[in-house]
Parts: structure tokens; sequence; C-alpha cells
């Protein structure tokens, strides 16, 4: 019995086992891909460009401005490396670097410009919930530091990794100090409608 990656999972599927295996390879490969915030970041941005998401192009921006930073940060400072455990996929300055390059461009830098040229100044700011529930839930789910290779055991490493590490955790902190504050004003405000 091999380990179970994508390119196992398909090679085992056979007519009596596929009702199950096709689903269990969808339902990994989704876990997999959408454990990463780039590709929530990338989905929100179609959702905004295709209007569902217009109200909430500030939080947005944010979001953005933060998947730029961070995405730059892990590709050319530390971890330097990217992994798809699933699909037995990982890249680092060894190998297939050029990879983690090219998806850093598309995937964290292109979605903020083409954010930033096409934001409309006449939307007015919203409050934030948006994207600090959503770095909140994530955080809940994802341990940031496992998903992003940033833990390290060489002595050389150590401090890069808790630089990032604390850059990440006080972003994740940040977004949840804003989504609690943006609960409490909201439940003072519909108090005071009430009263």
């Amino acid at each position: 019995m091999g380990s179970s990656t994508f390119y196992y999972d398909i090679k085992s599927i056979t007519p009596a086992n596929s009702v199950y295996m096709i689903p269990k390879i969808l339902i990994k490969t989704i876990a997999n891909i959408f454990s990463y915030v780039t590709v929530w970041a990338v989905l929100f941005h179609v959702l905004y460009h295709v209007g569902l998401l217009r109200d909430q192009q500030f939080s947005l921006l944010i979001l953005s401005i933060t998947v730029s930073v961070l995405g730059a940060l892990i590709t050319y400072y530390h971890p330097k490396k990217a992994s798809l455990p699933y699909f037995g996929e990982e890249t680092s300055e060894d190998n297939k670097y050029y990879l983690m390059i090219v998806a850093d461009t598309l995937f964290h830098q292109l979605p903020l410009l083409i954010l930033l040229y096409r934001y409309d100044r006449t939307i007015p700011f919203d409050n934030l919930i948006f994207v600090s529930a959503f770095a909140t839930l994530y955080r809940l789910l994802y341990k940031p530091s496992d998903i992003y290779l940033l833990e390290t055991n060489d002595p050389n490493l150590k401090k890069k990794s808790k630089v990032v590490t604390t850059i990440i955790d006080v972003v994740f902190l940040s977004a949840f100090i804003i989504f609690a504050l943006n609960l409490i004003y909201l439940n003072i405000k519909s108090i005071k409608n009430i009263k």
C-alpha cells in the first residue's frame, strides 16, 4: 500500500471503488489547495471583478496588500519554498524555485496591481468585517507555520523563521482584534437603535 497522494489515488481507481475514490480525490484536492490564503484571495478577486464583492472593496484591498507583502516575504526572504503535500510537489531554492517566483508574480502581485488599477474611489470604505472575519476563521482552521513551511531546525534560519512567523501572527491577531471591535460596535449600535 502506497502513501495517499494524488497520483497514487488516481492510479488506484477501479470500477469497483470509483464511487468512493473520485469524491475522496476531489475533497483532498480542494482541501489541499484551499489551505492557502492566496487561493482564497484570488477567489475573492474573481468575485469582486464579476461584481459580487464590490461593497467589500476596501477589505479586499487590505487582504491583497497583506497577501502581496507576505507572499513576497515567503518567496524571497524565508522559507523560499512551497509545498502541495497531497500532490507530492515542493519547490525550494534548489528545486523549481522559478515556479515560486512566477506564482508570486501571478497570484500575489498581479491581483493587487489589477485591483489598484480598477479601484473605484466612489465606493465608500467598508467596516473590514469581511477581511477580519476571513482572517480569523482561516487562523482558527489552519496553522500558517505548517502550511507555509516556516518552522526549521536549521540554526542559521531560526531567526528568519521567527521574524516571518511573528509578522504573520501579528497580522492574524490584528485581524481578530478588528473583527472583535466591529462586532462590539455593531452590538452597541443595535442596542442604541432599540432604545
